[in-house]
């Protein structure tokens, strides 16, 4: 994972500063270079910088793309992730594109993503539907047995419809609200790619804390953050190596030092969030 990116990092550049600096960067010179050290150090003298985590740093390498660099095997790890899931035709068209990559995964090119603002207005403008409503699907999600996406929005649906008519006469009291709210919801969740490609994502091994996270008492903690429009103006997922795979052989640690932990209630460390460009900064 990567860390964000503060908005100072990319508002005190001036555009065409910006864009000449990135002209010094020599690609074919990069792939050439003997090592991953190298590479990095190379990277470092010319691009600009605009995240750093435990495992990945990134860099601006042009108006519409990043350079995603492992700093360990972690990193190697995740990139390889999401190479992997960005091929599959599945869960391809919620996911930050990939251009570039090395055969060993020590990089990566992939799309300049800029984030949706960490709230639930921002999340509900861009997707339709409540963040909450949202969270509580995937983690029902998890729970069923996963018959396909389709058929498993459409039971639910029809489930719900059943509550909401043994409620019929309580029209006035909270619990129909709230089951009529979340009936709405799952309706306009089932027409959303994002949704569907979601539920594709964890059939693929994607750590649902990369999706979810909702706090009620803490309306800003969320992982709102980990969604971002493109360029083209595609609402996707903007940093997925976090995998099952990704967890159990580089971060889960030995039972006889800690109990065990579930990988899809915690993500990395808070300095290996996903990167992102600042809102309303463009490199163009």
């Amino acid at each position: 994972m990567v860390s964000k990116i503060t908005k100072e990092t990319i508002d005190s550049l001036v555009e065409n500063i910006l864009l000449e600096v990135l002209r010094g960067f020599n690609l074919n010179k990069f792939k050439q270079l003997p090592d991953l050290a190298t590479k990095t150090t190379y990277a470092k003298q010319i691009l600009p910088l605009l995240g750093k985590g435990s495992s990945r740093i990134v860099f601006a390498l042009s108006g519409d793309k990043v350079l995603k660099i492992a700093r360990d095997q972690k990193g190697i790890a995740q990139n390889h992730a999401e190479l992997e899931l960005f091929t599959n035709p599945k869960t391809k068209p919620v996911i930050a594109r990939i251009f570039d990559a090395d055969s060993g995964y020590e990089w990566l090119i992939s799309e300049l993503v800029k984030p949706l603002d960490s709230s639930e207005e921002a999340w509900k403008e861009a997707t339709g539907f409540d963040y909450k409503f949202f969270n509580l699907l995937i983690k029902d999600w998890e729970k069923a047995e996963e018959p396909p996406p389709e058929e498993y929005m459409k039971n639910l649906i029809n489930s719900w419809q059943e509550r909401l008519k043994r409620l019929y006469g309580k029209e006035s009291e909270p619990i129909y609200k709230t089951t009529q709210a979340r009936l709405k919801n799952y309706i306009r969740m089932s027409k959303s790619p994002l949704v569907m490609g979601s539920f594709n994502l964890l059939d693929q091994g994607l750590v649902s804390a990369d999706l979810i996270h909702y706090n009620s008492e803490k309306p800003g903690d969320n992982v709102i953050g980990h969604y971002g429009k493109t360029l083209d103006g595609r609402l996707v997922l903007l940093d997925y190596g976090y995998t099952v795979d990704v967890w159990q052989k580089h971060y889960k640690q030995p039972e006889e030092e800690v109990q065990q932990q579930n990988p899809t209630s915690q993500s990395p460390s808070e300095d290996e969030e996903p990167f992102f460009v600042p809102t309303g900064q463009s490199l163009k």
